[in-house]
């Protein structure tokens, strides 16, 4: 089921986002965000995914408590919904994501990686429907002028419908898509059953969705725990495993065609972030200390073939 994809030597400390002049501003906005934002109180939850009460205590960011579930691998913090939806559409952070200038820097840095998120998609609906064209997509939570642009201009989609992005106004049909797509939306989500399901509503039999997220079980969320700064309330409130994420896609009634764990940078995150290492991470430290480009070239390659990097793609069809 896995796959990886590589780039030679580290790239290394200049992540794909987290070295934008913008990072930094977003990080104090969803932190005065979260910090004055109202936090569930009670009884343990459920984890989102098996519905199991055996969870352990993961980390604390922000005054928000992270559990990982010990059934199925989950990471996930319980949250009061209606803050989240203010922090997608309401926040300071939401505004500066809208700005022109954010949206420019945005196309500049992440052009190439569009280009090839495209191709991927390009090439898995030919793999798996062999058709060549006029596909109808409906795309939810999108952030990015340009990505849109990008996919309004292919010539393989013949529709492009909108819904809950910041940066164009919901244009949908309730249902008649061969694809939706679910880019980096999912992690943000307090409900990830019902927002999976949705997204059945909304295809054709046999329709596909591809959908991005962060994945509990990287390496560099598990190392670094709660001082990774490239994890975040409530940006990141739902990270599951492969597993626990396949699982969940099938109670919402797709089948899982690939998975792939691509992400080029959880050495590099755990390098820049030695200093933050816990005492006891014996392996890590080392790892860090020890510091040489090859064998981090070679590490993170592992960790990409066998599921363990940050981030997964998956391709899923509609039962």
């Amino acid at each position: 089921m896995f796959g990886y994809e590589t780039r030679d030597g580290l790239a290394m400390e200049e992540t794909f986002h987290g070295r934008s002049s913008y990072f930094q501003q977003q990080i104090s906005l969803a932190k005065d965000f979260v910090l004055k934002s109202e936090k569930p109180t009670g009884a343990p939850v459920n984890c989102p995914v098996c519905a199991s009460l055996l969870s352990e205590s993961l980390f604390e960011k922000w005054g928000l408590c992270y559990f990982l579930c010990e059934e199925c691998w989950t990471t996930f913090a319980p949250v009061v919904a209606q803050e989240v939806k203010d922090f997608e559409k309401n926040s300071l952070l939401t505004e500066l994501r809208r700005s022109e200038e954010y949206q420019q820097s945005s196309t500049q840095t992440r052009h190439s990686s569009w280009i090839s998120l495209l191709k991927w998609v390009e090439h898995r609906l030919f793999r798996y429907s062999l058709r060549k064209g006029d596909w109808r997509v409906l795309i939810r939570g999108l952030r990015y002028e340009g990505l849109l642009k990008l996919i309004r201009k292919n010539p393989l989609i013949s529709l492009t419908d909108i819904k809950g992005s910041i940066v164009a106004p919901d244009c949908y049909s309730e249902n008649g898509y061969d694809a939706i797509f679910y880019l980096d939306t999912l992690q943000r989500r307090a409900h990830p059953l019902s927002y999976l399901q949705q997204a059945n509503v909304f295809l054709n039999p046999g329709g596909f969705l591809f959908l991005t997220t962060r994945i509990g079980t990287g390496f560099d969320l598990l190392t670094l725990k709660g001082s990774s700064e490239n994890i975040f309330p409530y940006e990141h409130i739902f990270l599951p495993s492969v597993k626990s994420l396949s699982l969940l896609l099938g109670k919402a009634g797709f089948k899982v065609l690939e998975a792939s764990t691509p992400g080029m940078f959880d050495m590099a995150h755990i390098y820049k972030q030695r200093d933050a290492l816990e005492a006891g991470n014996l392996f890590a430290r080392f790892l860090t200390t020890e510091y040489n480009e090859r064998m981090f070239s070679d590490f993170q390659k592992f960790l990409q073939k066998h599921g363990l990097s940050s981030t997964v793609k998956i391709v899923a069809k509609k039962l």
